[in-house]
């Protein structure tokens, strides 16, 4: 039933043996002086009972005794419990942080088309929520396991000792524990993954209205989004409330059954007690059912943790479902990955003819292709030194080609100096490609921590690599990070939050001409620059890096004029390639798209 928490112990519970030892052993200390203390009390009584008017001295040195004996315990006992729990706790922490770390690990090695079949809310869920209920699981679940087991069996050997028929009464509601449990706890596993699925959703939720704030300020959405969100809350909040109250039912029905040992206690050791005591008799007196109440109550909290341990059980082992799918989907693509002999381009020998990528039979869809969208390039050549550019309009399929070439998507067809893509690791494949994306991304730090991640990072085996100098110039920053008064060292805050959109587009050509590779892709790349910022990044770009492969895509033909060739895509198919003067002359839309175009950078340029 808990697989994956035996999978848990198995890896992350060897090399901690040390910390669990020494806190197990402060635990049995507690344990012990806990037990003991009945005892003393017992004798205590006993002398008090047996006494007349006045103690004798001997009496009194044994009461004195009995009392700095369980001072003593007491003490004892603070100090172990307290030092059982930190001990035992610290060793939660550090698989915790263990447990983080792999997840993220996991989460950032995973290849983009598996990593984009989860919300970013629903990881950052796991990477915090999950792994904190399985911190609580382990550090909880090991401390209450033995401590209720041994405190069962240290309470339970002294019940027996005093009383075993009345030990056996007092334990017929036992059962009852049991099977109430045993019935709630199932109910409790499908109420707390629903919890958690659903919390997931509202952190993505949360995510993406955070990451809007600007939008919720200008348009008049506000009421709509806290709407949907208000939504999302009430179903997290209700689905919470039921595994809450399914917790608290059985943490009451626990409490009303140990209750009836009490009533047993009192029903059938009260009379046995007074009887003996007024006889004057040795057994079950009143220290002996004072002690035995004592050891009932005593054992009440190991079988109320029964009712708190099977909640914390059912919570971690369904986290940890959560978790071990993110681990599992990312080892299953790196095994596949680990298959693919070519480790290295460099390693590849081919002909001078041979395209440095070539597409052949390429169909591709996505998995979840409600729109029936199918890209189908039947033949395609990529020659090395060349320029290409891909044009066409929104939704044609001009990203989804971009990320096949640069394996961010992977299928069959393209071949890469003659060798499948599927014979080479995406590693490989990423040391080769240079590439701007759609999306500009970048870190919270400044613009030289941005462009280090890049330096540091390069690999000396590829071909091509551009100085900082000459990539600052083509990218046309300098002039902008130069008004900033800590120039370079300037803080970019939140997604770059601190640069526009031009800046920020501009700040990812940049990382990427200063990484070596072999080939340059840029989506869209200048869509976000006016026109004369446009023309001298263009210029820079073909006039300083001559020989290389540069694949661009980009709504503006204008960036694509100097290509050696330009492909036309519609609905996920290139319908014409050629120059610039050859589609001019035999594809229309392409030629009045270009007219417009030309038409608006002059009237821009009048104002």
């Amino acid at each position: 039933m808990y697989q994956n928490t035996t999978r848990f112990l198995k890896e992350y519970l060897p090399g901690k043996g040390r910390g669990y030892s020494i806190g197990i052993f402060c635990l049995v200390i507690t344990i012990v002086a806990t037990t003991s203390i009945p005892l003393y009390i017992e004798d205590a009584i006993n002398i008090l009972s047996s006494a007349n008017e006045k103690l004798t001295q001997e009496q009194s040195s044994v009461l004195i005794h009995s009392a700095l004996c369980i001072l003593g315990l007491g003490v004892l006992l603070c100090i172990a419990r307290v030092l059982s729990r930190i001990l035992i706790f610290i060793q939660g922490r550090i698989i915790e942080a263990d447990v983080r770390q792999d997840l993220f690990s996991a989460v950032v090695n995973m290849p983009m088309d598996v990593l984009a079949k989860y919300q970013s809310g629903d990881l950052i869920s796991r990477g915090t929520n999950d792994v904190t209920s399985v911190r609580v699981m382990i550090s909880m679940g090991i401390l209450h396991s033995i401590n209720s087991s041994l405190m069962l069996i240290f309470c339970l050997y002294y019940m027996f000792s005093i009383s075993a028929r009345l030990t056996l009464i007092c334990l017929i509601p036992l059962p009852l524990i049991i099977l109430g449990t045993r019935m709630l706890s199932k109910r409790m596993m499908i109420a707390g993954r629903e919890s958690q699925t659903q919390l997931g959703t509202l952190s993505e939720t949360t995510r993406e209205l955070f990451r809007a704030h600007t939008l919720l300020t200008i348009f008049p959405v506000f009421n709509l989004l806290i709407e949907k969100f208000n939504k999302d809350n009430d179903l997290y909040r209700s689905r919470a409330e039921r595994l809450l109250s399914i917790r608290v039912l059985m943490m009451i029905m626990v409490a009303s059954i140990l209750s009836l040992g009490l009533f047993i206690l009192l029903h059938f050791g009260g009379p046995e007690a007074i009887e003996t005591e007024r006889l004057g008799e040795d057994g079950f007196n009143i220290g002996a059912f004072t002690a035995f109440s004592l050891f009932l109550g005593v054992i009440q909290g190991p079988l109320r943790a029964i009712g708190f341990l099977f909640p914390l059980l059912q919570r971690g082992e369904i986290c940890l479902t959560r978790i071990y799918e993110v681990r599992d989907a990312e080892k299953n693509a790196k095994d596949i990955e680990e298959k693919r002999p070519i480790k290295n381009t460099t390693d590849l020998q081919t002909q001078k003819s041979t395209p440095l990528i070539e597409i052949r039979d390429l169909n591709f869809s996505y998995d979840d292709n409600d729109n029936n969208f199918k890209l189908q390039v039947p033949s395609l050549k990529i020659i090395e030194g060349k320029k290409y550019g891909i044009f066409g309009h929104t939704g044609c399929g001009k990203t989804t080609l971009f990320n096949l070439l640069c394996a961010n998507l992977r299928s069959s067809g393209l071949f890469y100096q003659g060798t499948p893509y599927e014979s080479i690791t995406t590693e490989a494949l990423n040391r080769t490609f240079s590439i701007v994306p759609q999306e500009n991304r970048h870190f919270s730090k400044t613009i030289n921590e941005n462009i280090h991640l890049v330096t540091d990072n390069n690999d000396n085996n590829s071909q091509f690599k551009t100085n900082f100098d000459t990539a600052y110039e083509i990218s046309q920053l300098q002039g902008d990070v130069e008004q900033f008064n800590d120039g370079l060292d300037t803080l970019l805050g939140e997604h770059g939050i601190n640069l526009s959109g031009g800046q920020k587009q501009r700040l990812s050509i940049l990382r990427a001409l200063i990484k070596s590779r072999n080939i340059v892709l840029m989506d869209d790349f200048v869509s976000a620059v006016d026109h004369k910022t446009e023309n001298k990044i263009i210029d820079g770009l073909y006039s300083k890096l001559k020989n290389e492969t540069m694949i661009m895509i980009s709504h503006r033909i204008s960036a694509l004029i100097q290509c050696d060739e330009i492909l036309i895509m519609e609905n996920g198919k290139i319908i014409e390639q050629g120059s610039h003067e050859e589609l001019l002359s035999k594809n229309e839309i392409y030629r009045k798209t270009f007219e417009h175009q030309t038409l608006e950078k002059q009237i821009e340029g009048e104002l």
